[in-house]
């Protein structure tokens, strides 16, 4: 199976220079030993760049243009996988006490969805209030039930994870509307229904172009991206668009960018169609070298159409959000996935309870800084969690509220 621009990662050799049109530009010329991931693959010197500056036009744009776009992509990904240098706001208000708040969980089974709401119980518990986690066992039905009991057992907040703000907007509204805070975890606030929102909508659009930026890496320059998604979460569209909008750059800058097929499904029959989907649409487009997947949770899935189509992960690789222990696992021991967008979901559960907390004191929450890191197998932390890199936010926390 012939393959353009075949996909490498960085234990594997890398093939040599690649043409766009009529010439094309290396360009890659920023190290990224200052902040982290990615340094070993660089496969341009600065020399080169500025000979093949200077060749003239290239499709699509000059090599000036394509240059200053390569130089970008290298930015983005040292600056996102890089450590974290920012943590926890170190001062607030103390633990509002007689508090209860229930957590309307996406799905247990889900490890992205269970890791934040068990982190949100126990810093709920930890700061002294009745917490309550509600599995919705992503059934629609169940999350209009887990905020209605919200309301009638009087919760002072309610806690939503990675639930749309559409998908509960009525109940949320009548929520809101008898006295209960609101605050998410990876949704789109419709109406402005929730307090605060984390980490902001505009970050998964900026996870969604700095995955891309990595497939544009590993592929030298030209990925040819088949997007396996659902869009029954605004979130997942959110990082879709900002790969769409990756590949739109690229193409201006006289890259050789390509989404070659979208397929979505439904979670309902996630299981059995992803196979069947990858299959397919690998048959249909050999030239595939990158797969985009919505969420992690996907990947054995995704795995498994691959191989069916008779696909090997030396041309093809994995790309998703998230960050599950086995995915990090997956891509750290040189599997089929190859880089993915983790967030530190304990986090993000301690710093909803804090935001609670403010408003219960009348204060507004703070701009929390909990953000996706862009993890590959040069980066990948030993114990398959990404935690924010050590920050001590449980700590931090109770010191805040003056609980421990």
């Amino acid at each position: 199976m012939v393959r353009l621009g075949k996909h490498t990662s960085p234990d594997r050799p890398r093939p040599g220079a690649y043409l766009l049109g009529v010439a094309f530009v290396l360009a890659l010329a920023i190290g990224l030993a200052a902040c982290g991931g990615g340094s070993s693959s660089t496969s341009s010197s600065t020399s080169d760049s500025s000979e093949t500056a200077s060749a003239g036009s290239v499709e699509g744009g000059s090599s000036a243009k394509l240059a200053a776009f390569e130089k970008k992509v290298e930015q983005v990904i040292a600056e996102r996988s890089g450590p974290q240098t920012e943590g926890p706001p170190t001062t607030g208000p103390k633990a509002a006490s007689g508090k209860s708040a229930y957590i309307i969980a996406c799905s247990q089974a889900l490890e992205g969805c269970q890791r934040e709401s068990v982190a949100a119980k126990e810093a709920g518990e930890a700061i002294g209030w009745n917490m309550t986690l509600y599995d919705t066992e992503s059934k629609p039905d169940k999350m209009v039930e887990g905020v209605q009991r919200a309301i009638d057992n009087h919760a002072n907040g309610i806690i939503v994870q990675a639930i749309d703000m559409s998908a509960l907007a009525a109940p949320l509204e009548k929520a809101k509307s008898s006295g209960a805070t609101i605050v998410c975890f990876a949704c789109v606030n419709d109406n402005e229904i929730a307090a605060q929102v984390i980490p902001s909508e505009q970050s998964f659009y900026e996870d969604g172009y700095a995955i891309a930026a990595q497939m544009f890496k590993n592929t030298d320059g030209h990925p040819r991206i088949l997007v396996i998604s659902n869009k029954e979460t605004g979130v997942i569209v959110k990082r879709l668009e900002g790969t769409e909008k990756f590949v739109e750059e690229c193409r201006v800058a006289g890259g050789d960018c390509e989404i070659v097929d979208e397929q979505f499904f439904l979670y309902s029959n996630m299981t059995t169609a992803i196979p069947e989907l990858v299959s397919v649409s690998l048959g249909q487009h050999p030239e595939t070298n990158a797969i985009w997947m919505g969420f992690d949770s996907t990947e054995e899935f995704v795995q498994q159409g691959a191989e069916q189509a008779g696909v090997s992960k030396e041309d093809v690789g994995l790309y998703g959000f998230d960050g599950n222990k086995s995915n990090i696992a997956n891509i750290r021991e040189g599997g089929w996935e190859v880089a993915t967008m983790a967030g530190p979901f304990e986090w993000v559960g301690w710093a909803e309870v804090d935001a609670l907390n403010r408003v219960f004191n009348g204060e507004e929450p703070v701009e929390e800084v909990v953000k996706a890191k862009l993890i590959t197998k040069e980066n990948a932390p030993a114990n398959d969690i990404y935690d924010g890199d050590g920050a001590n936010f449980e700590g931090v926390y109770k010191k805040v509220w003056g609980v421990g």
